[in-house]
């Protein structure tokens, strides 16, 4: 099953001025309970406090004496290492972000100045251990996307349009698409950086940085050693997409502002619908003749393996301590998610 973590952030600085109040909490390490607030009237139809159960629930709201703080190691020991474990092993990995605008999902990716995020985190473990196979040829490529209005465009390259394609396998690829082989970590967190000052943001009612665009990290590992039992040459050859969605939003958040922000919003509320869509039909475990609508958005084309096919899956699912509706949604979402099941094999020769 595509393992699904919650994060509850903290209280952003604009947000702490009101004192509002928190509706969220973590009873276990495995269950959250979101309640409506007394003065919400949306939430008048919802009367008690709805719990969901997750592969766990990290709580970064604040610090108190009877749930365990969640930093960015915690992040990175319940995600990270189970990803790197796979990715070494010959496993397709990935980890989605998921989670309405301004609840967490770049810092948690990425991290900020202070703190490095899940993908630096992976990026430096990876090539550390790595490093610590002898007899071992070994070769990493990097590439970064961003999926900014429906539209591919290369992180790393000269900000052309790309075209996705699919082989004779089915299986989708962005044609011309740069591939950086990198030899250690500070080389990959190099063209990281890179690609993040060329990734569309821009400010909306709800976030002063919002993601206009989802993101795309693929690092993929090629491993060749000789396996004295067999007595022949094992290749095994996986990759790690790492993924920051843009943020789901109501219409509301970018209402006054300008039409580019409106369109933005739209394509992105379109990409994410049309993952659920396909999300909701592949956990009522479909059978061969159902038509899954992969191809209806960029996204869950790029992503047909990770959500339902080839690949050990995880989405790290934030979400805000004082959004009812947002909250609601989104770990519904999530609760969805955690139903699929993928066919996952080695991917070795």
């Amino acid at each position: 099953s595509i393992k699904v973590v919650v994060r509850v952030r903290p209280l952003l600085e604009r947000e702490i001025e009101k004192s509002p109040e928190c509706l969220v909490d973590i009873d276990t390490d495995k269950s959250i309970v979101l309640r409506p607030g007394g003065d919400l009237l949306k939430a008048r139809k919802y009367r008690e406090a709805q719990r969901f159960m997750f592969s766990k629930c990290l709580w970064s709201y604040d610090r108190r004496a009877n749930v365990p703080y969640a930093d960015q190691n915690t992040v990175f020991t319940e995600v990270g290492l189970e990803m790197l474990e796979n990715t070494l092993n010959g496993y397709n990995s990935c980890v989605i972000a998921y989670g309405q605008t301004g609840s967490g999902k770049t810092y948690t990716m990425m991290g900020s100045d202070e703190e490095d995020g899940l993908i630096p985190m992976v990026c430096r473990q990876l090539f550390k251990r790595l490093n610590q196979q002898v007899d071992s040829k070994i070769q990493v490529k990097v590439s970064f996307i961003e999926i900014y209005q429906e539209n591919v465009f290369d992180l790393l390259g000269r900000g052309n349009k790309l075209r996705v394609r699919e082989n004779s396998e089915r299986v989708a690829f962005i044609e011309n698409l740069n591939e950086y082989n990198v030899s250690d970590s500070q080389e990959t967190m190099r063209l990281l950086n890179k690609g993040l000052e060329n990734r569309t943001t821009a400010e909306t009612h709800l976030n002063k940085q919002s993601s206009r665009s989802h993101s795309i990290l693929t690092v993929t590992v090629s491993q060749e050693k000789f396996d004295p039992a067999t007595g022949s040459l094992v290749k095994l050859k996986s990759n790690l997409k790492l993924v920051d969605l843009a943020g789901s939003e109501k219409f509301v958040a970018s209402d006054g502002l300008d039409k580019i922000r409106q369109q933005e919003g739209s394509r992105i509320n379109k990409s994410l619908v049309t993952l659920g869509r396909v999300l909701t039909i592949l956990s009522e475990k479909p059978n061969q003749k159902t038509v899954v609508p992969y191809r209806d958005s960029i996204l869950t084309w790029l992503l047909k393996d990770n959500i339902g096919g080839n690949s050990k899956t995880s989405m790290i699912a934030c979400v805000s301590p004082i959004d009812y509706d947002e909250t609601l949604s989104t770990l519904r979402f999530a609760t969805t998610t955690s139903k699929i099941e993928n066919q996952v094999l080695i991917n070795k020769e």
